[in-house]
C-alpha cells in the first residue's frame, strides 16, 4: 500500500469535522493565556506540581510543541512543557517518568522524549524509525513499545518499535493484518497487545506474546472498534472508535490467549452527548481521563459508573486535545 501520512488517520477525519464549539459550564477550567511551566532545575512551579499525580495531555490540532500539564483528578492547570517536535501519544512508567510519541513534518522518523515527573526538559531522546502515535511500558522489564502509524520502509506500512529499557536502538515487529499501527498496551506478563487498520480501513487487533517474534490476531467477544488501549486490573481497557454520536465508550475485556471476552463497559457523557472520535484515554484510581466533544476541552469522569464528566478543561490554543497520561510521583 502507498505510503500513509497522519492527516489519513482518524486524526485528519478529526480535523475535517472541527467546527463545533460549546458554551462554559459547571466544572470548566477558565480558558487562560498559555502558561509556560518553569522553576529550579526545569521542575514545574510548585504547589501544583508536588501533587502526588500530575495529568499531561497533548494538542492534535493545532499541530503545538507543547504539553499541558493539570492536577489530576481535579483538572487545575499547571503550566505548559515545550515538545522539539509535535507531540501525539504519552504514557508513563513506574517512576512517574513521561514518554512523549512525535511527529516531525515531512520525515518518516521521530523522536520519542522522555521527561521526569513534573520536569520541563527531556531526561532522554529516543530516535524513532517511523511516525509514533501511542506508546507503553513493560511493567516486567521497562521496555518501552511505540505504536508508528508509518515507517521508512519501501510500502511506507507502520509498525511496533520495542526499546529495550527504554533506551538504545529499537528492534521493530509488525503484523500483515495492520498496516498502520494507533495503540498499544502491555499486560501485566509481558504479551503487547495493539490495534490499528489496514488496507480494507478495518481496525484490527493483534498480540505479540512476550519472548515472541511474531504478532498473533485478536479475537474480541462483541463487536468493538479498537481505539486507546490500557492494561487494568487483569483486564484490558478499550475505547470504541465505532461511531461519532453518543458517550465515549470503553469496554473491560478479559483475555485467554488472544481471544477476549467483553465484561462489561463504562458510558462516558460529553458536554454535547457525542464523542471524541480518537484520542487516549486512561484510568487511574477511580478516575478516567481523556479527550471530550467538544474536541477543545478534555474531561475526567468516575470510572467505572461513567456518565457525566466531573471536571472540563481547556485551554484557548487548542481545538483538539489527544493524547494523555497520568504521572505518579515516586
Amino acid at each position: 500500500m502507498k505510503r500513509l501520512t497522519l492527516c489519513a488517520s482518524s486524526i485528519g477525519v478529526i480535523a475535517a469535522l472541527i467546527g463545533c464549539g460549546g458554551n462554559s459550564g459547571p466544572g470548566v477550567v477558565p480558558v487562560e493565556p498559555p502558561a509556560t511551566a518553569s522553576g529550579k532545575n526545569g521542575e514545574l512551579m510548585p504547589p501544583a506540581a508536588k501533587k502526588s499525580e500530575l495529568l499531561y495531555v497533548s494538542a492534535a490540532i493545532p499541530a503545538i510543541n507543547k504539553l499541558y500539564v493539570f492536577t489530576y483528578p481535579d483538572a487545575a492547570f499547571v503550566g505548559t512543557i515545550a515538545v522539539p517536535n509535535h507531540p501525539l501519544g504519552l504514557c508513563t512508567d513506574k517512576a512517574g517518568n513521561v514518554f512523549v510519541t512525535t511527529i516531525v513534518t515531512n520525515s518518516a522518523t521521530s523522536n520519542v522524549y522522555e521527561y521526569a515527573h513534573g520536569g520541563t526538559q527531556p531526561i532522554a531522546t529516543l530516535t524513532d524509525p517511523g511516525e509514533g502515535n501511542g506508546c507503553a511500558v513493560d511493567p516486567l522489564t521497562g521496555n518501552l513499545a511505540v505504536a508508528n502509524w508509518s515507517s521508512g520502509s519501501a510500502s511506507g506500512d507502520g509498525d511496533v518499535a520495542i526499546y529495550q529499557n527504554a533506551s538504545g536502538t529499537p528492534v521493530t515487529y509488525a503484523t500483515p493484518s495492520i498496516s498502520a499501527y494507533w495503540w498499544c498496551a502491555y499486560d501485566d506478563e509481558g504479551n503487547l497487545f495493539v490495534d490499528g487498520i489496514n488496507g480494507s480501513h478495518a481496525q484490527p487487533m493483534a498480540e505479540l506474546p512476550k519472548g515472541a517474534s511474531s504478532f498473533e490476531n485478536v479475537t474480541l467477544s462483541a463487536a468493538i472498534t479498537p481505539s486507546s488501549l490500557q492494561w487494568l486490573n487483569g483486564n484490558l481497557i478499550i475505547a470504541d472508535d465505532a461511531s461519532i454520536s453518543g458517550s465515549e465508550l470503553l469496554y473491560r475485556v478479559k483475555f485467554t490467549g488472544t481471544k477476549g471476552k467483553v465484561l462489561g463497559r463504562t458510558a462516558l457523557k460529553s458536554r454535547h452527548e457525542m464523542n471524541s472520535w480518537g484520542g487516549e484515554f486512561v484510568v487511574s484510581g477511580s478516575e478516567v481521563a481523556g479527550p471530550s466533544y467538544p474536541r477543545r476541552y478534555f474531561s475526567v469522569w468516575s470510572y467505572p459508573k461513567g456518565g457525566k464528566a466531573l471536571h472540563y478543561a481547556t485551554r484557548g490554543s487548542v481545538n483538539e486535545f489527544y493524547g494523555v497520561a497520568i504521572s505518579a510521583s515516586r
